[in-house]
């Protein structure tokens, strides 16, 4: 938990765009290891919201990068992940028990081990967390526009 594993040197710690030594404009330019994508030799991944959550922890930490906090946000992540799905299924009329139960198997299944230890895999828990919030507000967004129409 203390190491860096795979990837996450070329994608954090020696990614200048991670550190935030890259203008924004040019990070929204750039693909996820912090290649140029017009030009050159790139990897076509496009994760721009993520690299500036690096960032913005790297700026936090006070330049400094250490795993544990960026494994932190990556805990806290897939945590609010989890109590989103509960949200989700309570408004969708599950029970209490079973709402509890698939949010707790979401959290605790080993499926979702790498996308919270690996960095790499924050993109993955941040594209969840995106669609729990999108299918959250939904039905009251249909429930209006039904409504006004």
């Amino acid at each position: 938990f203390s190491e860096w594993y795979i990837d996450e040197l070329f994608a954090a710690v020696r990614n200048a765009d991670a550190r935030g030594d890259t203008p924004l404009r040019e990070v929204l330019k750039h693909d996820f290891w912090g290649n140029p994508l017009e030009g050159g030799w790139t990897h076509k991944s496009y994760r721009p919201l993520v690299v500036l959550s690096y960032a913005a922890q790297y700026w936090l930490n006070s330049g400094e990068y250490k795993p544990q906090p960026l494994r932190a946000f990556n805990v806290a992540l897939h945590s609010t992940n989890a109590l989103l799905l509960l949200a989700l299924l309570r408004r969708l009329g599950s029970t209490p028990c079973w709402a509890f139960v698939a949010a707790g198997l979401f959290a605790a299944h080993p499926v979702h081990v790498e996308n919270v230890i690996y960095l790499v895999g924050r993109a993955d828990a941040m594209a969840t967390c995106c669609w729990l919030l999108a299918l959250l507000c939904w039905p009251s967004v249909a429930k209006q526009c039904k409504g006004s129409g």
